[in-house]
Protein backbone atom coordinates (compact mmCIF):
# COMPACT_ATOMS: atom_id res chain seq x y z
CA UNK A 1 0.00 0.00 0.00
CA UNK A 2 2.70 2.20 0.40
CA UNK A 3 4.95 2.11 -2.56
CA UNK A 4 1.69 3.22 -5.15
CA UNK A 5 1.02 6.08 -2.87
CA UNK A 6 4.59 7.01 -3.00
CA UNK A 7 5.25 6.53 -6.86
CA UNK A 8 4.30 9.66 -8.06
CA UNK A 9 7.36 11.06 -5.97
CA UNK A 10 9.37 8.72 -6.42
CA UNK A 11 8.92 9.53 -10.48
CA UNK A 12 9.52 12.41 -9.67
CA UNK A 13 12.51 12.66 -7.26
CA UNK A 14 14.27 10.96 -10.74
CA UNK A 15 12.97 13.11 -13.32
CA UNK A 16 14.35 16.13 -10.82
CA UNK A 17 18.23 14.19 -10.80
CA UNK A 18 17.67 13.46 -14.56
CA UNK A 19 17.07 16.74 -16.25
CA UNK A 20 20.05 18.42 -14.92
CA UNK A 21 22.23 15.59 -15.87
CA UNK A 22 20.66 15.86 -19.63
CA UNK A 23 21.15 19.42 -20.33
CA UNK A 24 23.78 20.62 -17.97
CA UNK A 25 26.50 19.97 -20.00
CA UNK A 26 28.42 23.36 -19.90
CA UNK A 27 28.98 23.62 -15.76
CA UNK A 28 31.66 20.64 -15.29
CA UNK A 29 33.70 22.59 -18.31
CA UNK A 30 33.42 25.62 -16.68
CA UNK A 31 34.17 24.60 -12.70
CA UNK A 32 37.37 22.53 -13.91
CA UNK A 33 37.27 20.40 -16.02
CA UNK A 34 34.94 17.46 -17.46
CA UNK A 35 36.32 14.56 -14.71
CA UNK A 36 32.47 13.36 -14.10
CA UNK A 37 30.91 13.08 -17.11
CA UNK A 38 27.11 13.74 -17.64
CA UNK A 39 24.67 12.25 -20.22
CA UNK A 40 24.61 15.97 -22.18
CA UNK A 41 28.75 15.93 -21.93
CA UNK A 42 28.97 12.63 -23.94
CA UNK A 43 25.99 13.89 -26.32
CA UNK A 44 28.14 17.35 -26.88
CA UNK A 45 31.41 15.04 -27.24
CA UNK A 46 29.80 12.87 -29.57
CA UNK A 47 28.40 15.86 -31.96
CA UNK A 48 31.42 18.08 -31.29
CA UNK A 49 34.28 16.82 -30.69
CA UNK A 50 34.12 13.02 -32.37
CA UNK A 51 32.09 13.50 -35.21
CA UNK A 52 30.09 10.83 -34.53
CA UNK A 53 26.63 12.36 -35.41
CA UNK A 54 24.81 8.96 -35.45
CA UNK A 55 25.68 7.83 -31.70
CA UNK A 56 24.94 11.73 -30.78
CA UNK A 57 21.90 11.51 -32.52
CA UNK A 58 20.76 7.85 -31.38
CA UNK A 59 21.33 8.68 -27.70
CA UNK A 60 19.90 12.11 -27.35
CA UNK A 61 16.54 10.28 -28.48
CA UNK A 62 17.25 7.62 -26.01
CA UNK A 63 17.42 10.58 -23.40
CA UNK A 64 14.57 12.14 -24.76
CA UNK A 65 12.23 8.72 -25.05
CA UNK A 66 13.11 8.01 -21.17
CA UNK A 67 12.39 11.21 -19.90
CA UNK A 68 9.13 11.38 -22.10
CA UNK A 69 8.84 7.92 -20.61
CA UNK A 70 9.10 8.70 -16.75
CA UNK A 71 6.89 11.83 -17.51
CA UNK A 72 4.00 9.91 -18.52
CA UNK A 73 4.59 7.08 -15.88
CA UNK A 74 4.38 9.88 -13.53
CA UNK A 75 1.28 10.95 -14.69
CA UNK A 76 0.06 8.03 -15.05
CA UNK A 77 0.67 6.95 -11.52
CA UNK A 78 -0.63 10.93 -9.87
CA UNK A 79 -3.89 9.60 -11.92
CA UNK A 80 -4.21 5.93 -10.02
CA UNK A 81 -3.66 7.82 -6.90
CA UNK A 82 -6.58 10.83 -7.75
CA UNK A 83 -8.97 8.05 -8.00
CA UNK A 84 -8.14 5.92 -5.33
CA UNK A 85 -8.52 8.61 -3.20
CA UNK A 86 -11.87 9.93 -3.98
Amino acid sequence: MIVPLTLPGVLAGVMLVLLPAMGLFFVPDILGGSRNLLVGNVIKNQFLDARNWPFGAAASIVLTVTMAFLMFAHRLSKRRIGEEGA
